[in-house]
């Protein structure tokens, strides 16, 4: 995702302010907030899923203790 979208995400998604706020605020059309954090949120639970089916430390080095 371009630098942009994040920006626009977070301001909506996470900061909460309204879609015609953000969309003024990022000279954007308030359809393009809405798509722009659909598909981010899309990205982040794909990325979410697979890190959760990574087994927890299977990129540690071996324990010393072996």
């Amino acid at each position: 995702a371009r630098p942009k979208h994040w920006q626009v995400f977070e301001a909506y998604a996470i900061q909460g302010l309204k879609a015609d706020e953000v969309a003024k605020l990022h000279k954007v059309s308030v359809s393009s907030v809405r798509i722009i954090r659909m598909r981010l949120l899309r990205q982040l639970q794909s990325h979410w899923r697979e890190f959760m089916e990574v087994p927890f430390g299977s990129d540690a080095p071996p324990s010393s203790n072996e």
